[in-house]
Parts: C-alpha cells; sequence; structure tokens
C-alpha cells in the first residue's frame, strides 16, 4: 500500500467524520424540534384554566437545546375571571391530559437518551481509532527516517554489510513477532515498510555478490597475466647464473600456489555469499510472506470495524426516521384529541347556555303559577260558598269540559300535522334550489375554465402573431436596404431591376395583407371573449344573488316557523297547565262551579302543538276517572 493509499484512506475517515458531526447536528434539531412541539403540546388553551406538573427524565447536555428548558416547568394560568360550568367532573375530563400520551412520551424521551448513549460510545470508537491511525503515521516517519540512515551506513560500510543484511530481519522478525495484536490496524503501513526496506537489502546484497563475482574473475585471470610478465627477466637474465633461475621458478611457482590458495578462498568466500544470499532471500521472502498475511489480516480487521460503523450509522438513521414518524404520530393524535376536546367543550358551553336559558324560562313559569296558584286560592274560597247551591250543575259542566278538552286536543294534533307538512315541503324546496344553484354553479365554473384556457392559447397565439410581426418588420426593413442597394448599383441595369422591384414589392404587400387578416382575426377573437366573459360574469352575479336571496327567504321562514311553534308551545303549555290546576281543585274539592269553568273554557286557546292524540287521549281517561271518582264520593 503506498502513501497515496493512506492518504486517501485518511481523508475517507475524516469525510465519515464530517457526516457523523451532519447527522449529530440533524439528530439535535430534531430531538429539539420534538421537545418544542411537546411544550407547545401543553400550552394553556384560551378557555380553559388549569395546572399541570410534567417532569422528565435527564437528557444529555448534546441533545439539550434553549428550547427544551421548559421541560421541568409548571405550567399555570394567571388569576382571572374563571367561568362557572355545568360541573367539575366534565371539567376535570376536559382538562387533564390522556395518560397514555403521558406515558408515551416518558418512553420516547427514555429512548433518546438510549441513542444519546449509543451515539457517545460510537464517538469514543471513532476518536480511538483517529488515535491509532496517528501513531501510524507517527511509526511510518520513523521507520522512513530509520531507513534512510541504514542506507546511508550500508553505503559508507562495505564491509560490514554482510552482517547488517543477516541482522535486521531477524530485529524486524523479532520486533514484529513482539508487537502486540491491538496494533492490527496499524500494521499495514509498517509492514510496508519493512518490506521495501527488505527489497533495499536484498538490492544491497545482489550489488555485493557482483562485486564479489567480478573480484573472483579479476584472481581468476591475474596468474595468466602475472606470466607474460616474468618471462622478459627470464629473457634478459638468460645469461644469469643458474641458481637465479631456479630462484625465479621457485618464486614463480611460490605465486601460483598463492594465488591457486587466495582462489579457493575467494571460491569459498564466494559460495558462502551465494549461501547466505539464498538464506537471506528465503527468510525475506518468509519475512514478505508474514507482512502479507498480517497485512491482510489488519485490512479485514479494518473493513469489519467499518462495516460495523455503517452498520451503527444506519441504525441510527433508521431510529431518527422511525423517532420522526412516531413524533408526527403523535402531534396527529395529540391534534385531533386537542380539536375533539375543544368541540366538546363548545357544546358544552352551548348546552350551559341553554340550560340558564331554560332555568330563567322556569323561574318566570313558577311565578306565574304562583300568581295563578293565589288566585285560585281566592276562587276556592268563592266555591267553598257556592257548593251547596250548585250540585246539580256538575254533570254538565263534567260533560262540557270532557267535549272542550277532547276538541282542542284534535285540533291541535291536526294543526301540529299540517304545519309539519308545510315545514318539511319548505325544507325539500329549500333543499333541492341548492342543488340546482350548485349544479348550476359547477357549470358555469366549467364554462369559465375552458373559456380562460380558450383565452390564455389566444394570448400565446397573439404573442406568436407579434413576433411574427416583429420578424416580419425585420425582413422588410433588410429587403428595403438591399433595395436601396440594387437602386444604387442599378444605374447601368434598369431593365433587370424592374422585374425584381416589382415582385419584392408584390410579395410585400402579399404579406402586409396577410399580417393585418391575422392581426383583425385575433382582435376580433380577443372581442367576441370579452364579451362572453362579461356575460358569464354578469350571469355568475345574478345566480349567487339569487341564491343569497333564496337562502335568506330559507332562512327567514325557519325562524317565523320556529316562533310560531314556540307560540303555540307555549299557549299548549297555559292550556294544559290551567286543566291540570282545575283538575287538582277538583281532586281537592269535589265541586265545580258551572259559571267559572265556562268561563275558563271560553278563555281557554284554540289552537295547539306539539301535542299528540294520545296525550289528549290519556288526559281525557283522566278526567273521566276523576268524574267517577267524584261519582263514587257522592259528590256529582
Amino acid at each position: 500500500m503506498t502513501l497515496k493509499a493512506k492518504k486517501n484512506k485518511l481523508k475517507r475517515l475524516g469525510l465519515n467524520k464530517m457526516e457523523m458531526d451532519h447527522t449529530e447536528r440533524a439528530y439535535r434539531e430534531a430531538v429539539a424540534k420534538l421537545k418544542f412541539l411537546l411544550s407547545e403540546s401543553y400550552s394553556q388553551p384560551p378557555e380553559v384554566i388549569y395546572s399541570h406538573t410534567h417532569h422528565h427524565h435527564h437528557v444529555s447536555p448534546l441533545s439539550r437545546s434553549p428550547r427544551s428548558r421548559f421541560d421541568t416547568s409548571t405550567l399555570s394560568i394567571a388569576p382571572g375571571p374563571i367561568v362557572k360550568h355545568p360541573s367539575d367532573s366534565s371539567l376535570a375530563t376536559v382538562q387533564a391530559p390522556p395518560h397514555e400520551f403521558v406515558s408515551y412520551i416518558q418512553r420516547q424521551e427514555d429512548y433518546i437518551q438510549q441513542l444519546e448513549k449509543e451515539k457517545s460510545f460510537f464517538q469514543e470508537e471513532m476518536s480511538t481509532l483517529m488515535n491509532k491511525v496517528k501513531e501510524v503515521l507517527v511509526e511510518n516517519e520513523n521507520l522512513r527516517r530509520d531507513k534512510k540512515l541504514q542506507v546511508n551506513v550500508s553505503s559508507s560500510e562495505d564491509s560490514g554489510s554482510e552482517e547488517t543484511v543477516e541482522e535486521k530481519p531477524r530485529k524486524k522478525r523479532s520486533q514484529s513477532q513482539e508487537r502486540p495484536h491491538s496494533r492490527l490496524a496499524s500494521s499495514n503501513i509498517v509492514l510496508e515498510s519493512k518490506i521495501s526496506e527488505l527489497e533495499a537489502q536484498l538490492m544491497q546484497t545482489k550489488i555485493d555478490l557482483q562485486k564479489a563475482q567480478e573480484e573472483v574473475s579479476s584472481c581468476k585471470m591475474r596468474p595468466f597475466d602475472s606470466e607474460p610478465r616474468s618471462l622478459p627477466l627470464i629473457l634478459d637474465d638468460s645469461s644469469g647464473a643458474e641458481a637465479n633461475l631456479k630462484d625465479q621458478i621457485n618464486l614463480l611457482q611460490r605465486e601460483k600456489d598463492e594465488l591457486h590458495e587466495a582462489l579457493i578462498k575467494l571460491q569459498l568466500v564466494v559460495s558462502h555469499l551465494e549461501k547466505t544470499s539464498m538464506v537471506q532471500k528465503v527468510k525475506s521472502l518468509d519475512v514478505v510472506d508474514q507482512a502479507q498475511f498480517e497485512k491482510n489480516q489488519a485490512e479485514l480487521e479494518v473493513r469489519r470495524l467499518m462495516a460495523e460503523l455503517e452498520r451503527a450509522h444506519e441504525k441510527q438513521r433508521e431510529a431518527m426516521q422511525e423517532q420522526n414518524r412516531l413524533r408526527q404520530d403523535a402531534e396527529r393524535r395529540y391534534n385531533i384529541q386537542l380539536e375533539k376536546l375543544t368541540s366538546d367543550l363548545q357544546e358544552q358551553w352551548d348546552h350551559t347556555g341553554k340550560l340558564s336559558l331554560e332555568l330563567d324560562r322556569q323561574h318566570r313559569l313558577e311565578n306565574e303559577l304562583r300568581r295563578e296558584l293565589n288566585q285560585k286560592i281566592s276562587f276556592i274560597d268563592e266555591l267553598k260558598k257556592e257548593l251547596t247551591a250548585k250540585t246539580s250543575c256538575r254533570i254538565r259542566v263534567r260533560t262540557v269540559c270532557k267535549g272542550n278538552l277532547q276538541s282542542e286536543a284534535l285540533s291541535a294534533s291536526a294543526e301540529k300535522e299540517s304545519l309539519e307538512r308545510e315545514l318539511a315541503s319548505a325544507k325539500l324546496s329549500t333543499e333541492r334550489n341548492d342543488r340546482a344553484n350548485k349544479q348550476e354553479i359547477q357549470r358555469l365554473q366549467a364554462e369559465v375554465t375552458s373559456l380562460r384556457q380558450r383565452l390564455d392559447r389566444a394570448d400565446v397565439d397573439l404573442l406568436h402573431s407579434r413576433k411574427e410581426t416583429i420578424r416580419l418588420k425585420e425582413q422588410i426593413a433588410s429587403l428595403e436596404k438591399e433595395l436601396n442597394l440594387t437602386k444604387l448599383e442599378s444605374v447601368d441595369r434598369p431593365s433587370a431591376l424592374d422585374g425584381k422591384r416589382e415582385d419584392l414589392s408584390a410579395m410585400i404587400k402579399s404579406m402586409d395583407a396577410k399580417h393585418l387578416q391575422n392581426i383583425a382575426d385575433l382582435e376580433s377573437m380577443i372581442e367576441t371573449q370579452t364579451e362572453l366573459m362579461d356575460k358569464l360574469k354578469d350571469e355568475c352575479q345574478n345566480l349567487t344573488l339569487k341564491l343569497d336571496e333564496t337562502s335568506s327567504r330559507h332562512k327567514e321562514e325557519v325562524i317565523n316557523f320556529n316562533e310560531f311553534n314556540d307560540g303555540l308551545m307555549s299557549r299548549l303549555n297555559h292550556v294544559w297547565s290551567n286543566c291540570h290546576e282545575l283538575r287538582r281543585l277538583c281532586e281537592v274539592h269535589g265541586i265545580y262551579s258551572f259559571s267559572q269553568m265556562s268561563k275558563w273554557s271560553e278563555s281557554m286557546p284554540s289552537k295547539t302543538t306539539h301535542w299528540t292524540i294520545n296525550e289528549t287521549i290519556s288526559d281525557s281517561f283522566a278526567y273521566t276517572s276523576l268524574d267517577d271518582s267524584c261519582v263514587n264520593y257522592g259528590l256529582l
């Protein structure tokens, strides 16, 4: 692995760190947004007063934001006018948040805290990995420096190169064996430096071997070179004594023996060097194999760590996505529940208002009944005085009252049915009118959209015609320029230019006529479209006015029907209250006054509603039973 590949690895590690920083920032923003939304979910409504305290678990400072300081605060409302509600239980149900939502928020916070712990653990793992890479880089620099020093020493000391070549691989191998297994992530760079160092040593041994072989060859050639040099001496001293010849022969023999011995020694040295070079080569190959194995192991470990880191990042991203999905679900459920609670609260307010109005009406009715009771008590006193004189009129009074009440009930039920039929027919007519108006509005809207599309297309055609006009004008100007140039050049050739001039003028006229025709067509189309749009606008305004009138008329009719219905109801209640009071007095005293009963029957209203025939029949039966009881007592 080269230095460039190492730098690329470091760059990739730096990019991964930057991606971690980006994901961490996105994670913090998501956590802060979730806490802010949760704080807004506990904000007070405008008309409900309550206080609620919610405690959160501890959150690490990494994910804490300025908006998350409100988690342990108490939500309370300033003192103000409190509106009385119908019951405290209904107010508590409206005010209190659901227990499931609170427990869900607590589980989410625990999950966030767990994710923060996992993030801190992965950050520590990344920091340790970066420290190991830095240590590898420092060790690589030291090894390069040692390698340079060793190369310098080996170049200066040729004699001690063999020992250094034999000792250095042993030292390096012992150091590589003693190195702990924890530095597997950084051993690839050290092993590469070892490989390069061993290759340098192998080259040095090859150079030394070549020098030794050259020296051996020179030593082999040296005896043959020494004999020609000694021959002239022998030839020159031929006249000398025989002793000198023998001495020279012995000297040459000794030199020959010495050279032979030197040759044998050099051959032994060469063989020894060859053996040592082979052994060193085998050792270097073993070291290279070991270094390659360690390098592969280190690469596998690095890939495994990178895969684990990538899986951790993927899990973190999935957890963030799941958290965002759960947060959105919680927000949606909270909004739905909030809308439901607000609608329930509004219904409670409406019901409270109706109850207050009904209570006031009941108070007024109670006062009226008390006043009538006082009047009837005075009337009872008068009846006691007339009891003995008017016993013969009781049967007629009974028959008259019974007939009047039954006739009143039947007329009221008939009138009620007629009013209900009229109301139903009015509702059906208003619904038919609404449907017809809606269909007409939809049709007109479709026509308006189609006309707008046509108008847009006409605008596009107009723009295109304007562009064509500008192009034609430019072409006419260029033709006029050419015509002027031809006029200047056609002094000597007037006959040929006349035909061309006529052709150009005819073409220009025809183009002008086409252009004017296109402009007139477009203007007519635009005018017709504007007129149609004005008509449609007027028709739409008329239809909207008619719809408003029909809706207002329908509302007025409904209001009139309701008012008439309320009036009939009040009159019927008054009638039945009078009848019940009369029945009670009859039960108490058992006395009827024909004159007073005739007055009351004349003062009774003739129109009633909202009472059925069954109630009338039941009341008539009640009066019959009352008359029978009076007969049994002997009053009638």
